[in-house]
């Protein structure tokens, strides 16, 4: 890297990194004759390209108005704009939950909503639940997914779809 009196540099490395492995970089300012500085600090990284094991699955949405509420049936019609999301990690293993730095990503569609809040039930099923901050509107379909990622933004493949429509109109 020639840094040409600019305070900031930066460096890509060229080599095809493995899962698992490990790296240090660290950098030496050397004169046009070669004189080298001591090396700076290390900065250190792990490679991680596989994603979680866990797997999260959409069992509900949740209707909170009008005069029928509760749980939406897959492929159902909802008339709530602003619809509650629940799952389960682990499918049917009872007592799954999130290694550390995994998150819940709650998408609609390929399009990513935000994280869901994760209950630790102990010795249990844990559970999570999504409100989508969205104002939906008449005849808008949903189809809600749910997946694991780790700390590195891997995600594991997504389960089935649970879908609805919103109907506001009498």
């Amino acid at each position: 890297v020639v840094a040409g009196g600019q305070s900031t540099w930066s460096y890509t490395d060229s080599r095809t990194l493995t899962n698992n492995q490990a790296v240090s970089y660290t950098a030496q300012v050397a004169d046009s004759t070669g004189n080298q500085s001591a090396a700076g600090t290390a900065y250190t990284a792990t490679v991680d390209t596989t994603p979680p094991t866990n797997a999260a699955a959409v069992t509900g949405i949740t209707d909170n108005v009008g005069l029928v509420t509760g749980n939406v049936a897959s492929g159902g019609v909802t008339d709530d704009t602003s619809l509650v999301v629940t799952g389960t990690l682990g499918g049917a293993t009872a007592g799954a939950s999130l290694a550390g730095g995994e998150t819940v990503r709650i998408y609609d569609g390929s399009t990513y909503l935000g994280n869901a809040t994760v209950t630790v039930v102990a010795g249990g099923q844990s559970t999570w639940s999504y409100t989508d901050s969205r104002t939906l509107t008449n005849n808008q379909a949903v189809s809600y997914t749910a997946q694991v990622a780790d700390g590195a933004s891997n995600e594991n493949a997504a389960g089935t779809a649970y879908t609805a429509t919103v109907d506001t109109v009498a």
